[in-house]
């Protein structure tokens, strides 16, 4: 891997000399035009080094082993090249000039012949054609980047996301272009610097023999040939050209093979594809998935009914066709954040079910809402938390359970460590495989130490929130695209499965709590107009719910049915509606029969309450305490 610090050196050592060039045109007007370009050459390669060192530090997924030993192999022939340079131009002044005589002898004027004029461009073109080489490799990370983002990202409309990847590929089109005939050029002015210094060596110059042999044996000047591996084979093979427009032609027809040459030789495309070829299967395993957790919902029955000890079955037995996750053993360890209890508990890859999508955010994308199967947990954890653990308490029914539950009493403590303002919302925010957990604007836990910020300006961050605070209209009148996907979560000894929205973007805290406050009005909405309700009843507890509600209709009818009839020799002890059984009849008192129509009543009474208070746990459920506060004036009115 390329070291930083070697990159800092010969960016500043570039800078230095610059800096001396622009001061040695200053001192010699006859070499003034091109001490300045070579100048300028070796400014922007100093700041092209630094781009692309910075861009190899901070992004480890682009570039491949190959690009970190190119920028190191380009680092030394610059340090050559530098040298080679500034034995044309000095770039320190005589150590024996005095200090008080005036600055222009400190940079003594050089007679500019021919051999240094031709070599100095030569090292021009030199310096340019490193320069336009990391061009080419900084262009070819930002395509590689693309043409992920367009695979991954799938909501965005596809003509859109083409255009885009053939932007990026054209650009880097065009810098090869530009890379190759720069190398083209540098050895023609490789051969010019020779011809000028064998003329300088002839024995009709003035420089005397020893001193020609001497000269040639101390040129430390780079060859061109160090820079053939840069080149395109078909260029490479080219001995000479007859002109600018044959070279130009040449190069143009090898572009776009070339670019593709780039591609695989600097980026890691190839494994980015893999990645991306295999998170596309995803969809033609779901109904594996789908079946798998059909027999997980089969075995509930049996553990419902059994004892509190017995273990819930395996997902799937002897099927091959899913690759679970690792079940290790949980330790009886509990994660308190604030007054709020998140138990750590391990989850297959089968747990979860895309039911729906609002918008083409799909999961067979990397970044879409996997994120149980995509495990990540910081260093350090247990082996039990090394795995997904559960979807924080996200709703009443999960971590804080509705006033009046017999579960126990944590809503009213685990609502003490709220803000003021706020209601408690957990909600979960993604970017890549960066998790931060939040309550309200707060966060309460995370598995990276990457700042907040990277998730809002990131291409890859998405949203999580459970159904039970979010309706699926709520969303979709903002016009976000999601995802609806089923997740497991713990419920003592069982698991149910609980609806989780994933939005294809990162949300802020306001945007949440704009979410919440519209489901909220769609509820009370739904509660006015039975028809909203009706369609609002795909949940499994307003599903029993309204199942309790007809059972009790029902039996109201047949208890009418028969207090109609008249009294005969046999009359109903029951008020099932089933399994009717006639018995003989027996006088009854007045005193009995006042206490039964009294029983009667608070029967009636009883199933009213009922009523309320099945309404007074949906509303705690899909409202949040404030909601339920809110709502308590009319339940008050309908009891």
């Amino acid at each position: 891997m390329v070291e930083i610090a070697s990159i800092i050196q010969v960016v500043a050592s570039g800078t230095r000399l610059s800096l001396s060039l622009y001061d040695f045109a200053i001192s010699n007007p006859s070499a003034t035009r091109d001490a300045n370009r070579v100048a300028k050459s070796v400014s922007l390669f100093a700041l092209m080094l630094k781009q692309v060192g910075t861009l190899l530090k901070e992004d480890l997924t682009s570039p491949s082993p190959e690009a970190y030993e190119t920028v190191q192999e380009i680092t030394l022939l610059a340090q050559n090249a530098f040298s080679a340079i500034e034995d044309v131009v000095p770039s320190k002044p005589p150590i024996d000039v005095p200090h008080h005589l005036d600055e222009s002898a400190s940079s003594p004027k050089r007679k500019w012949d021919l051999v240094s004029k031709t070599k100095l461009q030569y090292l021009l073109a030199y310096v340019d054609s490193l320069n336009s080489t990391l061009s080419v490799m900084l262009q070819a990370f930002y395509t590689v980047r693309v043409i992920a983002w367009s695979r991954s990202r799938q909501d965005r409309v596809p003509a859109s996301v083409a255009d885009a990847v053939t932007n990026e590929r054209s650009q880097l089109e065009v810098l090869i272009i530009e890379q190759q005939l720069l190398l083209l050029d540098v050895s023609d002015a490789y051969a010019e610097y020779r011809r000028s210094r064998d003329f300088a060596g002839s024995p009709s110059s003035s420089i005397h023999s020893d001193q020609r042999d001497s000269a040639a044996a101390h040129d430390d000047t780079p060859p061109p040939n160090t820079l053939d591996k840069y080149k395109d084979q078909s260029t490479k093979n080219t001995k000479t050209r007859s002109s600018v427009t044959e070279s130009s032609a040449l190069v143009r027809r090898i572009s776009a093979k070339f670019s593709n040459e780039i591609l695989e030789r600097w980026t890691r495309l190839g494994d980015i594809e893999r990645r991306l070829s295999a998170s596309d299967e995803y969809p033609g395993t779901l109904q594996n998935f789908q079946q798998a957790v059909q027999r997980r919902d089969s075995y509930h029955a049996r553990v419902e009914s059994g004892s509190d000890t017995e273990a819930s079955p395996p997902l799937m037995r002897n099927n091959s066709e899913v690759l679970m996750s690792p079940q290790p053993q949980r330790p009886p360890s509990v994660h308190q954040v604030g007054a709020m209890e998140r138990h750590s508990q391990p989850i297959a890859t089968a747990t979860v079910r895309n039911l729906r999508s609002g918008a083409p955010f799909s999961p067979g994308s990397p970044y879409a809402c996997m994120s149980p199967t995509n495990a990540y947990a910081p260093t350090g954890t247990s082996p039990a938390q090394s795995v997904y653990s559960g979807y924080f308490p996200s709703s009443p029914r999960a971590s804080a359970h509705p006033i009046g539950s017999s579960r126990g009493s944590a809503s009213p403590d685990g609502r003490q460590g709220e803000s003021n303002n706020g209601l408690g919302i957990p909600w979960r925010l993604w970017q890549g495989s960066n998790r931060w957990d939040f309550v309200d604007d707060q966060v309460m836990n995370t598995n990276t130490q990457v700042p907040l910020e990277k998730a809002y300006t990131e291409r890859n961050g998405w949203t999580e929130i459970m159904q039970t605070w979010v309706r699926r209209e709520a969303i979709e009148e903002a016009r976000y695209s999601f995802n609806q996907v089923q997740k497991e979560m713990p419920d003592g000894n069982r698991t149910r499965f609980e609806t989780c929205f994933c939005i294809g973007k990162p949300l802020t805290y306001q945007e949440i709590r704009s979410l919440v406050d519209r489901s909220i009005e769609l509820f009370r909405h739904s509660q006015m107009n039975p028809r909203l309700s009706a369609e609002f009843s795909d949940s499994r507890s307003v599903r029993s719910a309204n199942s309790a509600t007809s059972s009790l209709h029902r039996r109201e009818r047949i208890r009418r049915t028969r207090s109609d009839q008249p009294h005969d020799d046999y009359y109903s002890t029951t008020d099932s509606d089933s399994d009717v059984r006639p018995h003989p009849r027996r006088t009854i008192s007045s005193s009995s029969a006042k206490n039964g129509k009294s029983s009667n009543r608070r029967k009636k009474e009883s199933r009213k309450s009922g009523g309320s208070s099945h309404s007074f746990g949906t509303l705690a459920k899909y409202g949040g305490l404030a909601t339920l506060l809110e709502g308590l004036p009319e339940i008050l009115r309908g009891i």
